[in-house]
């Protein structure tokens, strides 16, 4: 049987630029994941640095019943942003109800300053943030005009830093967080309220436990007076255009509040 080399050779060069490609993925994936070890662990010992990470928990059922009957019924859901602080190693919950506010970039942004204006000690003044790459709750501009709003209004602080891990390797500590969560719930039969939830919460773990905080309907505030009231550029200073799905890295610097630095590494 002849064999067509032309083939053979052409199946051989796309495996090689096929594996090349993994290897930078994964290269980069790993770099990430040291990167925000190290800027963990730079909170733990610099005074005037706090890094946090963010994430959405899955939604959470409400009521919360174990029966057929309630497959048929229309529930509402529970919302959960995590947050986990590299200065002390604590989780912190902001959750509320559906009904009250969606789960996009503003309400992230929403329990971002909540907890900024809340928790942040008054010596930081660099607070960089990691969460997951995804594009419409935590890589956007909504998102980062309201935390050029908070970085304009604070006391201490002079930049804010966004940083995204690689899609398919965005393992958080609070994804740990909601494990202990989910774990808990796999325990209880009933719950029937946002409050229930919230204690169950509180009470999953003995060491460090979760700080939990429930939203109020004025916590949620819209970014779109922010929006109205800069230039939303297509193209960088380069002229070259602007992806947001693209980007890594994204700097504010209270100074220099009318520039965005964006960067495709970080």
């Amino acid at each position: 049987m002849a064999v067509n080399q032309s083939f053979s050779k052409k199946d051989k060069s796309e495996r090689e630029n096929h594996d090349s490609r993994h290897r930078a993925h994964l290269e980069l994936a790993d770099a990430a994941m040291d990167l925000m070890n190290s800027d963990l662990n730079e909170a733990k010992f610099s005074a005037s640095v706090e890094t946090i990470t963010f994430d959405m928990e899955k939604t959470l059922p409400l009521p919360r019943i174990h029966t057929n009957v309630i497959f048929y019924k229309r529930q509402i859901w529970l919302y959960n942003l995590g947050i986990h602080s590299g200065k002390t190693s604590e989780g912190f919950f902001y959750v509320w109800p559906e009904g009250m506010a969606g789960r996009g970039a503003q309400e992230v942004a929403a329990c971002l300053m909540k907890h900024i204006k809340n928790r942040l000690d008054n010596d930081v003044k660099c607070l960089k943030l990691w969460s997951d790459s995804c594009g419409g709750q935590n890589r956007n501009i909504k998102i980062v005009l309201m935390m050029r709003h908070v970085l304009s209004q604070h006391s201490s602080l002079e930049c804010i830093i966004f940083r995204y891990r690689v899609s398919g390797h965005s393992y958080l500590p609070n994804d740990s967080e909601f494990g202990d969560v989910e774990c808990a719930l796999k325990s209880q039969q009933s719950l029937f309220t946002v409050d229930e939830y919230c204690d169950v919460m509180k009470n999953c773990r003995r060491k460090k436990p979760f700080v939990v905080t429930k939203m109020e309907k004025t916590d949620f505030l819209s970014s779109a007076q922010l929006e109205k009231s800069v230039t939303n550029r297509k193209k960088d200073v380069s002229g070259n255009p602007i992806n947001w799905l693209n980007f890594r890295q994204v700097k504010l610097l209270k100074e220099e509040p009318d520039h965005i630095y964006i960067s495709s590494e970080v």
